[in-house]
């Protein structure tokens, strides 16, 4: 099993509760099958992966893996020209379903070839982590002939997360967090219940306690307010008049406790 060098999701140390873009909106999974080749640039001026997976992610093993006979490809990379700057991108292709069905051989109109982009540009200077983070995801049907290609269709994100520390402004070890996220499937067809355009937005703050002896936190409480409102006007009839949107308060502990036997 091997990490998916895509976007935030390899790395993502969860400082909000909700999972990584990439990951929330299904674009890729967090690990999969496969072989990868990762390193450092020269200087410390960076690192990269490329990779290739089976294709359907963690959770499929076994006789369960027979629903894509397509390899997954992925490179990714990442620059750091200057301390507290970095700038990465990544892409992947991969593809969903079988090309032909098992019974009788046809076409299957349900087979998918995806390109995943990724481009992340993080900023940490003082107290302050600054994220920001676009994610295209391009899919079309090959084998749906229609001179319109009319299911075809492209989904963006864009993500904006900042993290601000007070460890060195106060008697305790706390970090206000937050987080706007905006996904849009509208270019989906109007009648694709998966059309949808969503506005996140997430706000909290983390207290880290319990140092161990590398002043490193053992147990972290995390508070988050999370508000999702949909576009009734760019998704599905199924969300209109706010029938979907939600507010949430998530409230999480974790800890983290080694010995050595």
């Amino acid at each position: 099993m091997q990490k998916v060098y895509f976007g935030s999701i390899y790395d993502w140390n969860y400082t909000l509760v909700s999972k990584a873009p990439s990951d929330e909106h299904k674009v890729a999974n967090s690990a999969d099958l496969g072989i990868t080749v990762n390193g450092y640039l020269p200087s410390g001026y960076g690192e990269y992966a490329f990779g290739i997976y089976n294709g359907e992610g963690y959770k499929k093993v076994g006789a369960n893996l027979k629903d894509n006979t397509d390899f997954a490809y992925l490179g990714n990379l990442r620059i750091t020209p200057i301390t507290g700057l970095t700038v990465g991108g990544s892409y992947m292709y991969n593809t969903v379903g079988r090309d032909k069905n098992l019974n009788g051989g046809a076409n299957n109109p349900a087979y998918e070839k995806q390109q995943l982009m990724d481009a992340l540009i993080r900023l940490a200077y003082g107290p302050v982590d600054l994220n920001c983070e676009y994610i295209v995801k391009n899919v079309d049907f090959p084998n749906i002939t229609d001179s319109n290609k009319t299911q075809e269709y492209t989904a963006t994100g864009i993500s904006i997360y900042p993290y601000i520390s007070l460890k060195n402004y106060l008697p305790y070890d706390i970090q206000i967090v937050s987080c706007y996220d905006l996904w849009d499937e509208s270019d989906r067809l109007a009648s694709d219940k998966a059309r949808n355009k969503l506005a996140t937005s997430t706000i909290g703050i983390n207290y880290n306690f319990m140092l161990d002896e590398t002043d490193t936190p053992a147990m972290q409480l995390q508070l988050n307010y999370t508000n999702k409102k949909y576009d009734g006007d760019k998704s599905h009839s199924d969300y209109a008049d706010g029938k979907k949107d939600s507010a949430q308060i998530n409230l999480q502990l974790k800890w983290k406790f080694a010995n050595t036997l």
